[in-house]
């Protein structure tokens, strides 16, 4: 083999590998392919008095419920629907609570997932 024809063939492997490496590697960041998970964060994390919480779903579940304690004890008990692909704000109706412990559980009816103030 030439020089020229070595240098053509390794430049086609190597841009080859290159377009497959980047596709590869966008598909696999796509929240949505073949993925099951959802997160749970608070909308201001750096407010103590809010108590808004952010929920991103990319699971097959769109029903959620979601519990607040303090202390233990149960404040409030409700349930909201989110589709795949959405994130959703939930604001629950509660003044905040001076030194006490909130924690809210959200659960998907497989996983649970608490955050806590």
């Amino acid at each position: 083999m030439s020089h020229k024809t070595l240098i053509i063939v390794f430049l086609a492997l190597f841009s080859f590998s290159t377009f497959f490496l980047f596709w590869q590697n966008a598909r696999e960041m796509d929240p949505e392919r073949n993925k099951d998970w959802w997160t749970l964060a608070f909308a201001t994390p750096l407010e103590a008095n809010d108590f808004s919480f952010i929920l991103e779903n990319h699971s097959n579940n769109t029903r959620f419920d979601y519990t607040i304690l303090a202390n233990k004890k149960v404040l409030l008990t409700e349930s909201f629907i989110v589709t795949r692909g959405d994130s959703i704000t939930i604001t629950p109706p509660l003044a905040a609570h001076p030194d006490t412990r909130i924690t809210i559980m959200v659960t998907d009816g497989q996983d649970t997932k608490e955050i806590y103030r």
